[in-house]
C-alpha cells in the first residue's frame, strides 16, 4: 500500500511540473515571470496553489528560468507523505526543459 501511495504522489508531481512547462509554452511572452526571483506572477501563484491542494506536504515548488540559456526552465516539486519522518529528506520531482 505504502508503494502504491509513493507512486500516485510521485505520478501527481510529475503531471503538475509537466503541467506548468506546458503552460509556460503557451504563455513563452512572460516565460522570465515564472522564475522565483521575480515579483508575484498570478499563472504562477495558482499553480502553486494546485500543487499544495493536490499534494500532501508540499514545499514550496522552484521554478528557475535561464533566458539567456536558450529559454531552460527547470521546475523542481517536492513533498512529505504523511509518514515520513521530519528528518527524512523530502520526495522530489525535477523536470528541466528548454522552451524555444
Amino acid at each position: 500500500m505504502k508503494n502504491t501511495t509513493d507512486a500516485r504522489y510521485r505520478s501527481e508531481a510529475a503531471f503538475l511540473a509537466n503541467q506548468l512547462i506546458g503552460q509556460m509554452w503557451v504563455d513563452r511572452a512572460n516565460l522570465a515571470q515564472y522564475d522565483d526571483a521575480v515579483a508575484a506572477y498570478p499563472p504562477r501563484a495558482e499553480w502553486r496553489n494546485e500543487v499544495a491542494a493536490l499534494l500532501p506536504g508540499a514545499l514550496v515548488p522552484s521554478i528557475k528560468v535561464v533566458a539567456a540559456n536558450n529559454n531552460q526552465v527547470t521546475v523542481l516539486v517536492q513533498w512529505r507523505q504523511p509518514a515520513d519522518p521530519p528528518a527524512n529528506p523530502p520526495r522530489k520531482v525535477q523536470m528541466t526543459n528548454w522552451i524555444n
